[in-house]
C-alpha cells in the first residue's frame, strides 16, 4: 500500500471517446465497451478509471514485494542478489498485467487494504472481479493508443495484449457465473454443488495433465542443458514463455525440484 501511495496515482483518469493510432477494429470494440460504462457511471467513470489504475498498482506491488521476500529456495541458494529488485514492473514482466490484476481481484486477503482506494471516490463498495478486468482493458486500451502516438509502437503492443487477455479473463468468470446462476435456477443446491465439484475436478485434472507434461520438458531441459547455465534464475529465464508456455515463477519451481530431484538421485 506504501508503495502505491508514493505514486500518487490520480483519483480520476479521463479516457479517450475513441482511439488514435489503432485498427478499425480495436477502435470499434474500444468505443462499444466505453459506451457501456458511459451509460452506466457517466461522470463517474473517470473515478472508477482512477480507482482500477491504483487496484492494478496495488496487485503488482503486492506480488512483487511477495517475491522479495522469497530470497532463499529450500537449499539455502540465494533466488536474487538483491531481493528489492523485485519491482512491479519487473514482476508482471514475468506474470502480466491482467493476469496479476485477476488474481488480486479474485483474492480477499487484502480487501480491508483495498477499501482505502475508495476514498474520495463516488463508490462505497470495492470492484468485482469481472467489472475490474473489463474497466482494466479499457485503460490499457487507452494506454496503447497513446504509447502507439508517441512511437512507441513495442509497447503500445503490449498494452494491446493486456487488454485483449483482461477480456478474455473477464469473460471466463462472466460465464462462470452465469452458469451458475443457471444451474441453481434448474437443480437443487445439493445438485449444484456436486456438479461444481465434478466440474472443477475434471478441470483441475486437465490443468494437473498439461503442468505435468510441461514439467517432465523442464526436466529434460535441465537434463542437457543445466549443467551450462550460470544459475537457475538464468536457466529459469532461458525456459520461461519459450520452451514451455509457464510463467517464470513456475518454471523456476519445477527447475527447484528437478534439482532436489537430481540431489536425491531420483532424476
Amino acid at each position: 500500500m506504501a508503495s502505491v501511495e508514493a505514486m500518487a496515482l490520480p483519483k480520476q483518469v479521463a479516457l479517450p471517446s475513441a482511439l488514435a493510432n489503432v485498427g478499425a477494429s480495436v477502435n470499434r470494440g474500444y468505443k462499444k465497451l466505453l459506451a457501456d460504462f458511459e451509460d452506466e457511471y457517466a461522470d463517474r467513470l473517470p473515478f472508477l478509471v482512477g480507482l482500477v489504475s491504483r487496484e492494478i498498482w496495488f496487485s503488482a506491488w503486492r506480488a512483487s514485494h511477495s517475491m522479495a521476500l522469497m530470497r532463499l529456495d529450500e537449499f539455502g541458494t540465494e533466488l536474487m542478489p538483491d531481493g528489492s529488485s523485485w519491482t512491479a514492473t519487473r514482476y508482471v514482466e514475468s506474470e502480466g498485467w491482467a493476469n496479476t490484476l485477476y488474481n488480486e481481484l479474485a483474492s480477499i486477503h487484502a480487501n480491508e487494504a483495498r477499501r482505502a482506494f475508495l476514498n474520495g471516490t463516488p463508490f462505497d463498495a470495492l470492484l468485482s472481479q469481472a467489472e475490474g478486468l473489463r474497466v482494466a482493458s479499457l485503460y490499457w486500451f487507452s494506454l496503447s493508443s497513446a504509447a502507439s502516438a508517441a512511437g512507441e509502437l513495442s509497447q503500445a503492443s503490449d498494452w494491446l495484449h493486456e487488454a485483449y487477455d483482461a477480456l478474455v479473463l473477464e469473460n471466463g468468470v462472466y460465464m462462470w457465473d452465469e452458469a451458475t446462476k443457471l444451474a441453481e435456477e434448474e437443480i437443487t443446491n445439493e445438485a449444484t454443488g456436486a456438479a461444481r465439484t465434478a466440474l472443477a475436478k475434471t478441470a483441475a485434472a486437465a490443468r494437473h495433465s498439461e503442468n505435468r507434461a510441461m514439467k517432465q520438458d523442464v526436466f529434460r531441459w535441465c537434463d542437457a542443458n543445466m549443467a551450462s547455465v550460470p544459475s537457475m534464475d538464468a536457466a529459469a529465464s532461458r525456459v520461461a514463455g519459450i520452451v514451455v508456455p509457464a510463467a517464470w515463477r513456475t518454471v523456476r519451481d519445477w527447475m527447484t525440484e528437478w534439482k532436489k530431484l537430481r540431489s536425491a538421485g531420483t532424476a
